[in-house]
């Protein structure tokens, strides 16, 4: 049975969707499930997903950063919702239209619920969903675009890290003729990313999203925006980035003497928090944007202090990667740039090394 919207309310309260989050950190599908079908009631698939199922999944990525739930009670919480948006799916209204959407994440990302969420949202505005799931590569993207000729493909990007398979995903669409609406956390909060990689539009949001697509839907754009992303600069620090993690741990006992203590486990974790800034700092390089390197050394200053490691770690490494680009020969007054910037926007007692 479909849902009968005509004496829906406007939203989901609060104490409606609280219970939500409890659900998903007890693990409780058979919970989740049960005030889900009380929801679909009385609101509709849409406001569901918009005031209960986002809401909780950022909840609880906010939980795991403030080291108040573990990476297996996120993958828990995650495949409940998973579950839930096929129940709350199954319940929306048959498409009204005859205009197809394409939705896909972008290569090399597989968090697929962002993406899945915005396919559903699209379905409970009347749009013919093709879902593509998670890192579909960028030459089958190609294919089944060119076969399918859809209005547009949406393409969702989770994590900066994400956006060198974004220019490519990008590209192929454009290679089969298919405009690119860019969305998800990873293009940032404006459009500079997305149009970097040579998307021909960025939606903050779903509403954002639904005007461009109407029109689009009305009259196709002509697909030949002129991508300004930097794979030399990208590049020239990502396939050095082996030799750059292994210096970089060669030299940092001396900045943090606290690692001679640190178990076979910690120092992994090390070593992949190292590996992340390199590609952070990649990637900023890729679209030009001092905020992605910025941001990410701030947010995981912050998921390090939660679990109990010293302010300053994170400031600690910055004389030190700077010294293994150096003798990489990697350090370009653009690298240097980013790397002052990294450092300034720390705790003074974390940028400084105390």
């Amino acid at each position: 049975m479909y849902f009968d919207p005509t004496n829906a309310p406007t939203a989901v309260t609060q104490e409606e969707a609280g219970p939500y989050v409890e659900r998903l950190l007890e693990g409780d599908l058979d919970g989740a499930r049960h005030q889900i079908e009380a929801l679909l009631a009385h609101h509709s698939p849409r406001q569901i997903i918009l005031d209960v199922l986002v809401p909780a999944q950022a909840e609880i990525g906010r939980r795991w950063e403030d080291n108040r739930c573990s990476v297996a009670d996120e993958h828990v919480a995650t495949s409940i919702t998973d579950s839930m948006l096929a129940q709350v799916g199954a319940a929306a209204p048959p498409p009204t239209g005859d205009t197809t959407i394409a939705v896909s994440c972008v290569e090399g990302d597989w968090h697929v619920l962002p993406a899945r969420m915005a396919a559903e949202l699209l379905r409970t505005e009347g749009y013919r969903v093709r879902f593509l799931g998670g890192s579909l590569p960028a030459d089958h993207l190609e294919r089944y675009l060119a076969e399918l000729q859809p209005a547009a493909v949406c393409l969702s990007c989770s994590l900066p890290l994400f956006l060198p398979g974004a220019v490519r995903s990008v590209e192929a669409a454009h290679r089969a003729g298919i405009p690119v609406m860019a969305g998800g956390r990873g293009f940032g909060r404006d459009d500079h990313a997305a149009l970097r990689v040579g998307a021909d539009a960025w939606a903050k949001n779903m509403a954002g999203a639904s005007r461009q697509l109407k029109a689009w839907s009305r009259s196709r754009p002509d697909t030949h925006p002129t991508p300004f992303a930097d794979n030399e600069a990208w590049s020239s620090i990502e396939l050095a980035r082996p030799e750059l993690v292994d210096h970089t741990m060669v030299l940092l006992p001396d900045s943090l003497p606290g690692m001679a203590a640190l178990d076979e486990r910690q120092l992994a974790r090390t070593r992949e928090d190292i590996a992340y800034i390199f590609q952070f700092l990649a990637v900023s390089l890729l679209v030009d944007d001092d905020r992605i390197f910025v941001e990410f050394l701030v947010w995981l200053s912050g998921v390090l202090t939660s679990r109990k490691l010293p302010p300053s770690t994170v400031g600690a490494t910055i004389p030190v990667l700077t010294e293994a680009l150096t003798a990489a020969g990697r350090l370009t007054p653009r690298v240097e740039r980013l790397l002052r910037a990294g450092a300034g926007a720390l705790p003074a007692s974390s940028a400084s090394g105390a």
